[in-house]
Order: C-alpha cells, then sequence, then structure tokens
C-alpha cells in the first residue's frame, strides 16, 4: 500500500556507514576499515557499490582486495581510483612486482633458433623473435606450465601475450594466458594437462 523506496541517507544510516571524509567517494584506506569492521562483508559492499559511494565501475573484486590487504598488514595507496578492471587495487604493487630485467629485442639470432623451430612456419619464427619469446620446447606450441613461465620471465607480459597468440604458439584466449601469469606470479601449480583437441598443431604425416 504505502511503502516508500528507501532514501540514501536511511540506507547508508541503516547499514552504519559513515559519509565519505573527502568529496563524496570514500578514498581506498577508509573502505578498507569499514570493510573490516562489518560482520556481513558482502551486504556492506553491495551497499557501497549501490550507493555509488565508490566511482562507477569499481566491483566486488576490487573492494575485496583492498579488505584483504588491510587484513595482511600491508600499505593500502591512497592514490584515486582507477576505472579499468584490476587496477584500481594494486597500482601500488604492480611496478614492485614487474621484472627486473631489460628487455633486449631480437637478443638471439635466426640461426640459434632454427634446430628448436622445425615445426613452425617462417611467419611464427618471425613473430617468435620480435617479441623476444623463447621457442616451444616441442618445437610446435607452449605446454600450460610452459607459457605461463615465458609470460612471468617476459619484460612486458602484455606484448608477450600479443606474440604467443598472433604465432598461435597456444591455442587458447588472452583473458586464459593472463589468468596462467597471475597464478604463476602467485606461486600457484600450473597443470600439465593438455590443450584439448585444438592443441594438435603437429601436421599429419601420411603412412
Amino acid at each position: 500500500g504505502d511503502r516508500k523506496s528507501i532514501g540514501i541517507e536511511d540506507a547508508t544510516k541503516d547499514m552504519g556507514l559513515p559519509a565519505p571524509a573527502n568529496e563524496k567517494y570514500y578514498s581506498k584506506p577508509e573502505v578498507a576499515n569499514i570493510l573490516a569492521e562489518k560482520e556481513n562483508i558482502d551486504k556492506a559492499i553491495v551497499e557501497i557499490i549501490q550507493r555509488n559511494l565508490v566511482p562507477i565501475g569499481i566491483g566486488k573484486i576490487a573492494l575485496l582486495a583492498l579488505l584483504q590487504l588491510r587484513k595482511e598488514g600491508k600499505p593500502i595507496s591512497d592514490d584515486p581510483w582507477l576505472k579499468k578492471r584490476q587496477r584500481s587495487f594494486d597500482s601500488s604493487n604492480h611496478k614492485l612486482e614487474r621484472p627486473k630485467r631489460k628487455y633486449t629485442k631480437r637478443k638471439a639470432p635466426m640461426e640459434e633458433h632454427e634446430e628448436t623451430l622445425r615445426g613452425l612456419d617462417e611467419e611464427q619464427k618471425s613473430i617468435i623473435n620480435t617479441h623476444n619469446l623463447p621457442s616451444p620446447r616441442n618445437g610446435s606450441f607452449y605446454t600450460r606450465p610452459e607459457v605461463a613461465s615465458v609470460l612471468v620471465e617476459a619484460e612486458c607480459v602484455t606484448f608477450a601475450v600479443e606474440g604467443i597468440l598472433k604465432a598461435k604458439l597456444a591455442p587458447t584466449s588472452r583473458t586464459q594466458l593472463f589468468r596462467f601469469w597471475r597464478m604463476k606470479k602467485e606461486g600457484k601449480i600450473i597443470p600439465d594437462r593438455p590443450w584439448g583437441t585444438y592443441a594438435k598443431r603437429t601436421p599429419k604425416k601420411d603412412a
């Protein structure tokens, strides 16, 4: 009959959410501190996002990551929110985790790869050299653990992913390659399972 929609102030008050200290959004440290005090974290996150107390585009994963940093006692950057996925909470650590190795383009001459690149065509060999990628051990494509190691050791992971997909060195998606990269950086084990039916890149030999 006479139900009324709950106003922002009422809903915020119901959850016990304080008003942002500055402007209209919470800062990253504010969010982490607020969530750490809540028993129902999921509900608090939903309220924070629905009431636009963080910028549009900042999701649950980013907020949970900030809470995790606080629980681990790690410093939380007070930088402005970045609306790119996965960047809002790791911007402070991103530079520290990048490999220190200097990128040297076309480090290995083509001749050094001839023995191991026998299963690849000229275009693939060219891409491998341009993107400074190691040769696949089996001469045709990377295994799952192998591609994870290649990405972790690469100076620029995005450039390496582009090369791997362009040269068809791993029958998988860009998203999956970045997933393997993250798993490897976090010390997780990448299962050495076959890529599946699409992994059979070795040319058929006539009997």
